[in-house]
């Protein structure tokens, strides 16, 4: 017997198919970027006990968000969200007011989830890469 597909069933196919390969793709993307700020991260200093103010990107583990905040205290602000958030770290700062803070919300905007807190994709890896020097 020979099985006959509708034009509805092959589209949905295609469509299927090329979804999965836009997966794999972003996929890949991710894992590479992810490899390139880990070579730049490995033993990079944080700085403490400074009076300037910084904006700081603080990676949260479970979700692996990343916070854009502003603070003169990062080590305390990074102990509190750990204490709200589970496992955080400092990933990168760069001196920087409440200006500097609201454009990087506004640049990350489309990879914002909640509040403060951003998607780690690969544009924001990129921008953390070149913060730390790595561009």
């Amino acid at each position: 017997m020979i099985h006959r597909y509708s034009d509805y069933q092959i589209m949905k196919n295609v469509n299927q198919a090329r979804a999965a390969i836009d997966w794999v793709n972003e996929w890949t993307r991710r894992q590479e970027a992810e490899r390139l700020l880990a070579a730049v991260c490995v033993n990079r200093p944080i700085i403490q006990g400074s009076t300037q103010e910084l904006v700081y990107y603080i990676r949260r583990e479970s979700d692996r968000c990343v916070k854009i905040g502003r603070s003169t205290n990062v080590i305390g602000r990074l102990r509190v969200l750990q204490r709200e958030h589970g496992w955080c770290y400092v990933i990168a700062t760069e001196v920087g007011s409440s200006a500097l803070e609201a454009a990087r919300h506004r640049q990350f905007q489309h990879l914002r989830r909640d509040g403060e807190w951003f998607n780690f994709s690969p544009d924001l890896i990129n921008h953390v890469v070149a913060v730390l020097g790595g561009s």
